[in-house]
């Protein structure tokens, strides 16, 4: 029996210029040999294992199928131990914050787990969070939650110790905190837990959801998802926008559409699009939901490849306007090829590496 430690890359989905990848531990008789596991308890071969998902990894399986997902091997040992340190060196806490990445930051992952059942008596030992996590494919947060609020999750209860006491049943439904930039960072089993680690009253939680607000610089939902957008009216109409031009100046902060005049815009979707998938920048405009001292750069702008149809390369384009303006391409077909239709007419067109 061989451990390895994975990396896995979702081809059709890129965040910030990077492709989103998750990178875990897996236990095989033969690593040579591909077995259909791809993480986060996602098995390509067993469709039970991503069709109700329950982490943003599993819902990106679900949305984009076993075509968009490569794993690779970057490690190989004879034991778990070995490969769980390798994994907690790899998942350092920079690393994990990054927007592209699947995985989720969490306070169990050198700790041992142990598994109770109702009545209180211990069943088992898991030799760290990062195993029952990948066993049950659920991710390591709700364990926690399950822990900090001593209730059942699963049909067992779960403890860094090997004692349980006061723990009690109670209801449960999840809710999930997402950065500005829609990655996951925290899920808990009751929206009372949520207001507890965010600092106010469970009603301020509440129209958060309801109103896709912000709450202290987070967004919070009970839907999980692969990557948190949330409607570009709810979200932006109440919002505080902080605005720069393309030297960095700071021309001022403007609430919801007041910040149409400046920009000289008038749609909550281009705005949207402009803070959450082109860095904040629109044409000679930086927009930011927080004040910065320093504007980023501006993303390079992504090559486009033209093929035809037997895998040919015609030309390499330097922008999607040229390519809509040579190929007489509308806004919407680009998106819908890119998304991944791939072909138009007699044309296969792929983003360059």
């Amino acid at each position: 029996m061989k451990y390895i430690v994975f990396i896995t890359t979702n081809l059709k989905h890129r965040v910030n210029n990077y492709n989103r990848i998750y990178i875990g531990v897996h236990k095989t008789d033969n690593p040579e040999i591909f077995d259909g596991y791809v993480g986060d308890g996602v098995n390509i071969y067993k469709p039970a294992t991503y069709m109700y998902p329950k982490t943003p990894f599993q819902c990106a399986y679900k949305k984009y199928g076993s075509e968009a997902f490569v794993r690779t091997t970057l490690y190989e040992y004879d034991n778990a131990e070995d490969a769980f340190n390798r994994l907690k060196v790899l998942l350092n806490t920079d690393f994990i914050k990054q927007p592209h990445v699947y995985n989720s930051a969490n306070v169990l992952i050198s700790y041992p787990i142990y598994q109770f059942n109702l009545d209180g008596e211990l069943i088992k030992t898991w030799s760290s969070a990062l195993e029952v996590s990948d066993f049950y494919g659920y991710s390591i947060n709700k364990f926690e939650s399950a822990i900090l609020n001593k209730i059942d999750f699963l049909g067992y209860y779960w403890n860094t110790k090997s004692s349980i006491s006061d723990y009690n049943k109670g209801n449960k439904y999840f809710t999930y905190i997402y950065s500005l930039d829609g990655k996951l960072l925290r899920e808990f089993l009751t929206r009372k837990e949520c207001a507890d680690k965010l600092k106010c009253d469970v009603k301020i939680v509440n129209n958060a959801i309801k109103y896709n607000r912000t709450i202290g610089g987070y967004y919070v939902t009970d839907k999980l998802s692969d990557l948190f957008i949330p409607k570009p009216r709810t979200c932006l109409q109440h919002e505080i926008m902080y605005v720069y031009n393309a030297d960095g100046e700071y021309l001022g902060e403007y609430v919801g559409k007041k910040v149409f005049k400046v920009l000289d815009m008038h749609s909550f979707t281009k705005l949207n699009r402009a803070i959450r998938e082109n860095n904040g920048w629109y044409r000679n405009f930086y927009i930011s939901l927080n004040q910065v001292d320093k504007v980023p750069e501006r993303a390079k702008p992504r090559k486009i490849e033209i093929y035809n149809l037997t895998g040919d390369l015609i030309e390499i384009l330097n922008s999607v306007k040229e390519v809509k303006d040579k190929y007489k391409v509308t806004s919407a077909e680009f998106a819908r090829i890119m998304k991944g239709a791939k072909r138009h007419e007699q044309y296969i067109f792929r983003y360059s590496k």
